[in-house]
């Protein structure tokens, strides 16, 4: 019995490194501060469009934005080995 509190208790502990990013949001107070917690951990605009508040909206979609051409400006292309002839 000892050795399955054990096991239970380290598969408990281990998975909560694979917890989801937005775990943290369900302890905001405010649905806008739930909706900008969202987006910021999925990277997702769709959340910015639930906010109310028009300042937290603009703040919620200029950083998605800024994510998004990060993340675009910063490809780098896979490198093709010539064929040798």
């Amino acid at each position: 019995m000892r050795i399955f509190l054990i096991l239970f208790l380290y598969l408990t502990h281990n998975m909560n490194a694979f917890a989801d990013p937005a775990d943290e949001c369900r302890f905001k107070k405010g649905k806008d501060e739930v909706n900008l917690c969202m987006a910021m951990a999925h990277k997702d605009a769709k959340s910015c469009e639930k906010i109310y508040n028009s300042e937290t909206r603009f703040f919620c979609v200029r950083q998605i934005a800024e994510f998004s051409h990060h993340m675009f400006n910063s490809y780098n292309p896979i490198v093709v080995a010539s064929k040798s002839k």
